[in-house]
C-alpha cells in the first residue's frame, strides 16, 4: 500500500474469491486482463476467471476495495534525561534541550508520508523525577498512533541507555553477555555531566542472561562524585515455532 493505493501481490485478492464446481473441488481462479498496477482507495471492478480441471471456464467480476488501516510510525520519541545541579533545581519547558527533543519527534505513514505530531501539555517546569509526555499523530484516514515517553530530571550525570531488548535462546539455556545483540545493548550506554563532558559508564550486567527478564543498571560518576543511573531490560525467551 502506498500513496496511490495497493500495488502488492494479487494473491490476497484471489484467496478471497470463493468458487465452486459440481465436480472439481478446487477450481483455479485467475484475474482477468486490465488490472491496474495500483488499485486505488476505492472500489475497483476486477475481472475474474474460474477454470475447473476439465478446462471449463467461467468469467465474472468482483469489486476490490482498498482500505488503509495502518497507523503512522512515530520516530525520535525517546527518553529525555535532563541533569541539574541540585534536587531543588527545575528545568523550564522552553529549555533548549526540551525544544530540540520535541522537534526531533517525527512520524511517517505508508500512504501519506510525513504526518504532523502533537504532544500532551508540558508542565511549566520539569522538577526532579519523571514526567510522562504523550505524542500523537494520525493519517488522513484517521489511523492514530501514540507514544508515551518519559522526561527524567536527575541530579548529576545523565545516563542514556538502549531500549529494552528481547533475545531468543535457541537451546533454552542462558545467553552470554558477549552475544551480539546483548553486547550492542550494553555498549550503547553513554553518559555526560552537567557541562556535556563524556563520562565512563559502568553496569551490573551478569556474564550470562537466564531465561526471563534481567534488569541492567548503568551508572556514571561526575567530577563532584555525583552518581547518575539509568536502567533497561534484557528479556531472554526460549526458541519456539513463533520465534
Amino acid at each position: 500500500t502506498g500513496e496511490l493505493g495497493y500495488a502488492g501481490s494479487t494473491d490476497s485478492i484471489i484467496a478471497a474469491i470463493s468458487v465452486s464446481d459440481n465436480v472439481d473441488a478446487a477450481p483455479v481462479v485467475t484475474l482477468g486482463t486490465g488490472l491496474p498496477e495500483v488499485l486505488p482507495f476505492e472500489g475497483t471492478l476486477v475481472a475474474v476467471v474460474a477454470t475447473d480441471a476439465a478446462g471449463n471456464a467461467t468469467e465474472g467480476t468482483v469489486t476490490v476495495t482498498v482500505v488503509d488501516t495502518t497507523k503512522p510510525e512515530i520516530s525520535g520519541a525517546n527518553l529525555l534525561v535532563l541533569t541539574v545541579d541540585t534536587a531543588e533545581e527545575v528545568v523550564a519547558s522552553d529549555d533548549a534541550r526540551v525544544t530540540a527533543w520535541l522537534e526531533g519527534v517525527t512520524a511517517t505513514d505508508i500512504v501519506d508520508g510525513a504526518t504532523d505530531v502533537t504532544n500532551s501539555e508540558l508542565p511549566g517546569m520539569f522538577v526532579v523525577g519523571e514526567t510522562v509526555i504523550t505524542f500523537t499523530t494520525s493519517d488522513m484516514r484517521g489511523n492514530e498512533a501514540t507514544a508515551q515517553v518519559t522526561v527524567l530530571v536527575t541530579v548529576g550525570p545523565a545516563v542514556s541507555v538502549s531500549d529494552a531488548i528481547t533475545v531468543v535462546s535457541l537451546d533454552g539455556s542462558a545467553v552470554p553477555a558477549s552475544q551480539t545483540q546483548i553486547a550492542a545493548f550494553i555498549a550503547a550506554a553513554s553518559a555526560t555531566d552537567f557541562s556535556g563532558a563524556t563520562l565512563d559508564v559502568t553496569n551490573d550486567a551478569p556474564d550470562t542472561f537466564a531465561i526471563g527478564d534481567t534488569l541492567v543498571t548503568f551508572s556514571a560518576v561526575d567530577a563532584d562524585e555525583r552518581q547518575g543511573q539509568n536502567s533497561s531490560t534484557v528479556t531472554v525467551v526460549a526458541a519456539s515455532a513463533d520465534n
